[in-house]
């Protein structure tokens, strides 16, 4: 059965959105979304001693 997985290409994606909306993720396609996040990340680095990682999982929670 896992190795049909890929059989049906819809299935990855499908999963990937049922996530997606359980935990509220957005797509920053959306050029307000991304927007905001590029002004947090720019006031993060600016007012913060946080490496990469920190600021992303900041970012993502």
């Amino acid at each position: 059965m896992v190795k049909r997985y890929t059989e049906r290409p819809k299935t990855a994606y499908e999963h990937a959105w049922e996530i997606r909306d359980a935990y509220e993720y957005h797509e920053y396609e959306n050029p307000e979304r991304s927007r905001r996040f590029r002004t947090f990340l720019h006031g993060r680095v600016w007012t913060h001693a946080e490496g990469p990682k920190a600021l992303f999982d900041n970012a993502v929670g």
